[in-house]
C-alpha cells in the first residue's frame, strides 16, 4: 500500500509541475528543451547546438524598426522610421559625395553591415589641387603614385590592420574617415597640422614593379607572373611627389646657406617618388632647398636671403646647377 502511495503522490507532483510550465510550451525555447512537459517526443527536442541557438533567440528573426542617422553635408531620404532590412537612403549636399559601404537597418538604429561605419558625404574635387602639404585636399583621386588603389581609411584602422604607425600617426589615420581618397589628415583636432609632406592613403596593393629588378621568390599559392599583390596590413604610400606652393610651407623656410651639408644632397630627393625616407630628411632638414626645386622659391643670387614668388612657378624638373 505504501508503494502504490508513493507511485501515486510522485504522478500526482508531476502532473502538478507539467500544469505549471506547459503555458509556456508555446515558446520554442521551452518545447526544444522540456519536451516531456510540452508532450513531445524527445526525437523533436533537436541537437545541444540547436537548443542553445533557440535559448539565446539567434535563430529568431531580427525586429524592430530603425531612426535615421543624422549625415553631416547630407540628408536621410527615407521617409518615417525605416524598417528592419530596408536599404539606408543618403542624398549629400552639392560639392559632396558618398562614400563607403550601402547600410541596411539591422534592429533599433543599429545599422550592418558595421555600425561603426555609416556612409559619409564627402566634399570632393576631381583633380589633385592642394596647396603646401595638402591638409586642404578634398579630391576623390584614390590611386597612389606606385598605381595602387588605397584601402578605406576607417575600415583599414578599425581593423589595425596596417603597418606600424606612431600613435599620432594612427589617430589621423581613423581621422581620415570612411573614404578610399588621397588625404593628409591632420588628427583629432582641426587646428593640428598634416603628418607628413604630401598626400598620401593606406593601401594593401603592392605594385611588384617598385622593386625594379631586384629578384622575388614567390609562395607555391602566388602566379610567379603576377605584377601586383595584396598583402595582410595596409602601408602608407604616397599619391603626390612632393608638397606644392602656398599654404604657408614655404613662407619662412631656413637658408640653406645655415646648413651647408643641404648642398651636399641632389634636391631630387625632395621627392617621395624618389625614396620617402630621403624625402623625409630634405623636407626636414634642407627645406629652403626643396622649396626651390619645387619652384616655390627663387635660387639665391648672392647673399643669403631668398624672396617667396608672388605667383606659384611651374616645377624645377631638374636639379639645381648652383650647389
Amino acid at each position: 500500500l505504501s508503494v502504490n502511495i508513493t507511485i501515486y503522490l510522485k504522478q500526482w507532483y508531476q502532473r502538478r509541475v507539467r500544469a505549471k510550465y506547459s503555458s509556456y510550451c508555446h515558446l520554442p525555447a521551452v518545447r526544444a528543451m522540456c519536451a516531456y512537459t510540452c508532450q513531445m517526443h524527445p526525437s523533436d527536442c533537436g541537437g545541444l547546438q540547436e537548443n542553445v541557438d533557440l535559448l539565446v533567440g539567434s535563430l529568431t528573426t531580427p525586429h524592430g524598426d530603425c531612426t535615421a542617422p543624422v549625415i553631416a553635408n547630407g540628408r536621410v531620404t527615407n521617409e518615417g522610421t525605416i524598417n528592419a532590412g530596408d536599404k539606408l537612403e543618403i542624398e549629400c549636399d552639392a560639392g559632396y559625395v558618398l562614400s563607403g559601404t550601402d547600410n541596411y537597418c539591422v534592429l533599433q538604429s543599429i545599422y550592418g553591415p558595421d555600425s561603426r561605419l555609416i556612409q559619409t558625404c564627402v566634399a570632393a574635387t576631381s583633380g589633385m589641387e592642394y596647396t603646401g602639404v595638402g591638409a586642404d585636399l578634398s579630391s576623390t583621386v584614390s590611386t597612389t603614385l606606385a598605381g595602387t588603389t588605397c584601402a578605406n581609411w576607417l575600415e583599414v584602422t578599425l581593423t589595425g590592420k596596417y603597418e606600424k604607425a606612431t600613435v599620432s600617426e594612427g589617430l589621423a589615420y581613423k581621422t581620415a574617415g570612411n573614404n578610399n581618397f588621397c588625404r593628409n589628415p591632420t588628427g583629432l583636432h582641426e587646428d593640428e597640422e598634416a603628418i607628413d609632406y604630401a598626400p598620401y592613403c593606406l593601401t594593401y596593393d603592392v605594385n611588384l614593379a617598385e622593386f625594379g629588378d631586384v629578384d622575388i621568390s614567390f609562395g607555391e599559392d602566388v602566379d610567379a607572373d603576377a605584377t601586383s599583390l595584396t598583402s595582410i596590413y595596409a602601408k602608407k604610400t604616397y599619391c603626390a611627389d612632393a608638397p606644392k606652393c602656398g599654404g604657408g610651407l614655404c613662407d619662412n623656410p631656413l637658408i640653406f646657406d645655415e646648413y651647408p651639408y643641404c648642398a651636399l644632397f641632389n634636391t631630387k630627393d625632395c621627392y617621395y617618388s624618389v625614396g620617402e625616407k630621403q624625402a623625409e630628411f630634405m623636407w626636414g632638414f634642407c627645406q629652403f632647398s626643396c622649396c626651390v626645386e619645387i619652384g616655390c622659391l627663387a635660387a639665391p643670387t648672392g647673399g643669403t636671403e631668398a624672396t617667396s614668388s608672388a605667383t606659384e612657378t611651374p616645377p624645377v624638373t631638374t636639379t639645381a646647377s648652383w650647389w
